[in-house]
């Protein structure tokens, strides 16, 4: 009887691990990610995080002055690989994740404006329609969009690797360092330099290049 007992118990206790948390949030414009908590983005009328899988208990969400931080306590730090969050947002300009974290959109986000930021293997995969994107992938930070940008400003450096192929733009100004890579599609222009060792595909056939290679990279055409 005992061992039945215990049994239910080790159940019932794993159940309430893995039931998920639900919390309204305050607005705010900008989310960072960290400690590999997988975060995917839905857009609707109100704020709210849904949080399931691992540590749902331990997962902390400060809104600061517009800013989203989701994080667990330290002591689960960097052990969020089965933790996941929906984000319900009502409006998102800065997507920024670290620490191994993962930001996804099913939909494509339409602000007049975004910036993806990336870092200490952390990635983004978001499709967009926007006038302008500004792109930051470092420190083996990975960065996927696709759809469309009028402009685009992106910086890839110290193995980082941002994936724009299939985020067609008229204007591209890029600049990738230190074992960077890229990919980018631009139809008018496009102002790239690569810097000790990077590397940048061009897509799209565009009208002006300008180029620059500093201590070693590649920069390719490919139409």
């Amino acid at each position: 009887m005992k061992q039945y007992i215990l049994i239910i118990a080790v159940c019932l206790s794993t159940l309430g691990f893995s039931q998920k948390v639900e919390k309204s949030l305050g607005d705010f414009t900008e989310l960072k990610a960290f400690d590999q908590i997988s975060v995917k983005l839905v857009k609707a009328d109100e704020n709210k995080a849904v949080i399931s899988g691992d540590h749902t208990d331990k997962v902390q969400i400060l809104n600061k002055n517009g800013v989203l931080k989701i994080r667990l306590e330290i002591e689960k730090s960097y052990q969020g690989e089965e933790t996941y969050v929906t984000l319900y947002y009502k409006t998102l300009y800065v997507l920024d994740a670290n620490e191994g974290a993962f930001i996804i959109s099913d939909e494509t986000m339409n602000p007049a404006d975004i910036e993806l930021k990336a870092q200490e293997g952390a990635g983004i995969d978001v499709a967009l329609d926007v006038k302008r994107v500004t792109v930051k992938s470092v420190s083996g930070g990975q960065v996927k969009a696709t759809g469309i940008a009028k402009n685009q400003d992106a910086t890839v450096n110290s193995g980082g690797m941002y994936k724009g192929k299939a985020l067609k733009t008229e204007q591209t100004n890029i600049n990738v360092s230190t074992g960077g890579n890229a990919k980018i599609h631009a139809s008018e222009v496009v102002k790239a330099k690569v810097k000790a060792g990077g590397n940048i595909k061009i897509y799209g056939n565009p009208k002006v290049v300008d180029k620059k290679t500093v201590l070693g990279g590649n920069i390719t055409q490919v139409n």
